[in-house]
């Protein structure tokens, strides 16, 4: 542990081999929810051009436990398997407790390819939400009503704070 006390607003980080140190909470490590790993590949397909609930990949979070005003950022990373050209992801959120809507994700990906389809993945967007707990959900489109159907087997977010 360390011999000072941190400063107001800081953390307590470790480096991996036990030794720790106060680092302001902007800098600390992001956290990671897992959006869908069940383990087999999720289908949206093809001429689903509207935006389609992919159900089942959603998370709950509460924004207060990465930053006390909720003033966060967000990442989505999604490895997409197959259709990568005809695939469009969105990323929505919904306040459990009054129900309202929001859309945090309204920006194309940057697509990496690899050797079995490409890694999706979004840039850090800053997310307001109330400090109440959120659902946060993946929805996702195909380009058109050719290309084939699109296949994921993995997303997910990070969340960090501003």
């Amino acid at each position: 542990m360390p011999t000072i006390s941190g400063n107001a607003g800081q953390v307590l980080t470790t480096d991996g081999s036990g030794t720790a140190s106060w680092s302001d909470a902007n800098s600390a490590a992001p956290v990671q929810y897992s959006l869908w790993q069940a383990g087999s590949e999720y289908v949206i397909p093809q001429g689903n051009t509207g935006d389609f609930n992919l159900s089942n990949c959603e998370t709950v979070l509460n924004p207060t436990l990465i930053n006390p005003s909720a003033n966060l950022q967000i990442k989505v990373i999604i490895r997409v398997t197959s259709g990568q050209g005809n695939a469009n992801f969105q990323l929505t959120t919904n306040n459990v407790t009054d129900g309202t809507n929001y859309t945090i994700t309204n920006t194309s990906f940057v697509s990496t390819p690899l050797p079995f389809g490409a890694l999706f993945e979004s840039n850090w967007i800053n997310w307001n939400p109330s400090t109440d707990p959120s659902l946060i959900q993946l929805t996702g489109f195909t380009s058109s009503n050719t290309g084939g159907d699109v296949r994921f087997n993995s997303a997910y977010i990070l969340v960090k704070s501003q």
